[in-house]
């Protein structure tokens, strides 16, 4: 971690956090409903992604700025966590392969 930039640290803070992407996401859908519903993936995201990081490396910050509270997840580098996930790409890109017309 002391190798990566301040600025990445912020960028990464800024991206996974649901005061930021609710508050984004609200602003939207004042323009365009639509569109603010596709923004969902990115709460989604967040929900996905902050049990997979431990505090040693990108821990997620779901609540900054307002809050610098942090889960210690599970890392992705543990192969009971990343084998099942690349084999469900793995099925999906199969299935897909499949079922296209």
């Amino acid at each position: 971690m002391e190798i990566i930039p301040n600025w990445l640290i912020t960028n990464y803070a800024f991206g996974h956090s649901f005061v930021i992407s609710l508050s984004v996401i609200a602003f939207v859908s004042l323009w365009r409903k639509d569109i603010a519903f596709a923004m969902l993936a990115w709460p989604f995201h967040i929900v996905l992604d902050f049990p997979f990081h431990s505090f040693e490396y990108f821990p997620t910050p779901i609540f900054w700025p307002i809050s610098d509270f942090k889960i210690d997840g599970i890392p992705w580098v543990n192969w009971y966590i990343w084998l099942p996930n690349v084999a469900g790409l793995i099925v999906l890109f199969i299935y897909r392969h499949r079922t296209r017309r």
